[in-house]
């Protein structure tokens, strides 16, 4: 049944550096799920990156922007970005439901986060406020070497538990991190065909992720 509300998906983290891994995300899960758009939405101070060194949040608005100009339902905010303190999900959620009630919102994760999700502050309010988008690899076997069983297993566990609705989508196989991608920067290495030539511009222009 059709709430008549608009379905806006959700994709956030560092992105430090964005790369096409999560555009290739993004827009699956747009077409799978007929989502009228994705936000991109980096994140400010997460909680979980505290030891990281994490460029001025100027540097990764701009190379998300730069990564999803030509794709008209892609979409930018800078709601974590410009938030200060610890940056929590579920407080981004809620702003977002009560601020839009005519938005019904999909946050775009991968499928390895299920097995932390309760570790998350307020994993009861994020699975409220949103559906879950869980992309996992094709062939069955996740970064952690989950299998596609366990997988499944824990969406039906949290459905379970928290009333809530979890989507289990294959996505393009695209092995390359974020982080992988800031090594080869550093080391000099080519990240040709792995970030849009825009983000790989700026990055140099900046001296980004240099030792």
């Amino acid at each position: 049944m059709n709430s008549g509300k608009k379905k806006a998906g959700i994709l956030g983290g560092t992105l430090n550096p964005i790369h096409y891994g999560h555009l290739l995300i993004a827009e699956q899960a747009y077409c799978r799920f007929g989502l009228d758009y994705i936000i991109f939405m980096p994140s400010g101070n997460p909680p979980h990156k505290t030891g990281d060194a994490i460029p001025a949040g100027i540097h990764r608005e701009n190379m998300t922007k730069l990564a999803i100009a030509d794709n008209p339902h892609f979409c930018y905010s800078d709601m974590e970005l410009k938030r200060k303190g610890l940056i929590y999900t579920s407080d981004t959620l809620r702003i977002l439901c009560r601020e839009h009630p005519d938005i019904e919102y999909f946050f775009i994760l991968g499928a390895d986060s299920l097995f932390s999700l309760e570790q998350w502050h307020e994993p009861e309010e994020v699975l409220k406020r949103c559906q879950i988008i869980a992309a996992g690899r094709p062939d069955g076997i996740q970064p952690n070497f989950q299998s596609e069983h366990d997988i499944l297993t824990r969406i039906q566990y949290l459905e379970q538990k928290y009333n809530c609705r979890i989507h289990y989508m294959d996505s393009p196989l695209f092995e390359v991190s974020s982080s992988a991608i800031r090594t080869r920067i550093t080391n000099g290495e080519s990240v040709r065909y792995l970030i849009p030539a825009d983000v790989e511009r700026y990055i140099h222009e900046h001296d980004l992720y240099n030792i």
